[in-house]
């Protein structure tokens, strides 16, 4: 008897390779897909803005990352004794007005050049709600006084306009680009569940309309959250946000969902020489520790030879760094 509604087998209509690049760009789910990807010593790059919730503010960021339009002092602003700006995430802030403007600015031509070469965009839309200041969408309210602001929620015409025309800009300029859209399956519940399940509605429908229109697909994260692992379970102590299982759970559908068959080879190898490495070394000085090293040494240096096309693979160093 089957104790649990499953989201059928998915399929991507394009495959993953060794050599693809990614680029990830969204809410915190971004970067629990973006830490898989690393981890997996796959060829990616996360957005240098921090999260991202809402679709306008997403908007805003791929335009930017398009142009490499960077950001001026004059934008940016003291909160708490850090600078921040609008569009950039509280983590990123400091104390040096120029030194934050260098940083973002040298992190937004990074980006910038690994999202108009990737293979693959994927966005991760967080919440349809919205805080205007000053009449302007912002991305973060970095603590500000919440009478600044005015939150309201975005209409589907809203989050479909905001993202229709950088990805058909983008799509111009780096033809080989698939894009993916996934809704975070972390539930936004610091207002009421009510608001939470609106919210989600609208960036569904939101994002089945940008799919129509540009080709992308949509990948079930908060539908395997909701379904699959509704149990408390699959929860972390707040209760709205995945437990590390979840999210390695979802993640690994993901990845299944769009990898090619040599893919699936290196991921093999990848997986067996991870767990290698986090192997618990009690003597280095013993020799069974120096052949033990030995043996994970050559196989890294075998792996890295078999695929030369895996930037960060190539990156990685003997035993003992780690």
């Amino acid at each position: 008897m089957n104790n649990i509604t499953t989201v059928p087998e998915i399929k991507t209509p394009f495959k993953l390779e060794t050599k693809s690049t990614s680029f990830f760009i969204g809410s915190c789910f971004a970067t629990n897909l973006y830490n898989k990807f690393d981890n997996l010593l796959l060829n990616s790059t996360i957005s240098p803005f921090g999260n991202i919730y809402n679709p306008k503010s997403l908007g805003n960021s791929i335009s930017r990352l398009i142009k490499s339009k960077k950001i001026k002092p004059e934008e940016c602003f003291l909160s708490g004794e850090v600078y921040q700006h609008f569009d950039f995430h509280s983590s990123l802030g400091n104390p040096d007005l120029k030194l934050f403007v260098k940083n973002i600015n040298n992190a937004i031509d990074e980006a910038s050049k690994s999202l108009l070469s990737a293979d693959l965009l994927v966005i991760t839309f967080g919440t349809a709600f919205i805080y205007e200041y000053n009449g302007t969408i912002i991305n973060n309210c970095h603590r500000l006084n919440k009478k600044n602001f005015n939150r309201r929620a975005m209409s589907v015409t809203e989050i479909t306009d905001s993202l229709l025309q950088p990805l058909l800009d983008i799509k111009a300029i780096n033809k080989q680009l698939n894009i993916l859209f996934t809704l975070s399956p972390v539930r936004h519940l610091r207002d009421c569940p009510q608001e939470n399940s609106y919210s989600k509605a609208l960036l569904r429908v939101g994002i089945e309309e940008l799919c129509s229109k540009i080709g992308g697909f949509y990948f079930p994260s908060y539908e395997i959250m909701m379904d699959e692992l509704r149990d408390y379970r699959w929860y972390d102590s707040s209760l709205t946000h995945p437990s590390n299982s979840a999210i390695n759970y979802i993640t690994d559908r993901f990845i299944e969902s769009s990898q090619s068959d040599d893919l699936s080879l290196y991921l093999n190898r990848v997986y067996k020489l991870n767990s290698m490495i986090n192997h618990k070394i009690m003597n280095f000085d013993s020799q069974e520790s120096k052949n033990y090293i030995i043996k994970v040494n050559n196989i890294i240096e075998q792996i890295k030879k078999d695929y030369p096309e895996v930037s960060k693979l190539q990156k990685i160093r003997s035993y003992p760094h780690f």
